[in-house]
């Protein structure tokens, strides 16, 4: 469903989940994998429960998977709710 302030997804469970781009808003992904690229996804109202995390391996990561990074490894894991 797309909106024009971003993708709203409502619950999304035990799927993975390829962060590419897009605005992502008012989500809660439960038990997903999810892969980020170096193309920014502005995450808001954004809730990560119990799911694992891929990012691109680089000498440099670019500015938004340092704060992606940031964030998750700021949290417990279980729960973590995002806005980037």
């Amino acid at each position: 469903m797309s909106y024009s302030r971003g993708m709203r997804f409502g619950t999304v469970s035990r799927k993975i989940v390829l962060l590419d781009g897009s605005d992502i808003v008012d989500t809660r992904f439960e038990h997903c994998r999810i892969i980020f690229t170096k193309n920014p996804t502005p995450l808001r109202n954004v809730v990560f429960v119990d799911s694992v995390f891929e990012f691109p391996i680089s000498d440099h990561p670019v500015p938004y998977i340092q704060k992606a990074a940031r964030v998750l490894l700021a949290s417990d894991l279980k729960s973590v709710s995002a806005n980037l």
